[in-house]
């Protein structure tokens, strides 16, 4: 018969919550950027393209951080 750890199970859901919260703030922090963005007047955003590049042997990159 299967077992749950009431105290793990705890702490998951807290974690979970927390990474919700964190991550609520920081999209209430980017819409808040944006409304003032808008107020100052601006309407669009030009994003420049990036060229595709490899990293350098030893470069620290988002994916290997």
């Amino acid at each position: 018969m299967p077992v749950v750890q009431i105290e793990d199970q705890i702490k998951n859901l807290v974690k979970q919550i927390e990474e919700m919260r964190a991550e609520s703030l920081r999209l209430e922090g980017a819409v808040a950027t944006l409304r003032g963005v808008l107020s100052s007047g601006v309407t669009e955003l030009d994003i420049p393209e990036q060229p595709s590049q490899t990293p350098e042997e030893g470069e620290i990159t988002e994916d290997s951080a």
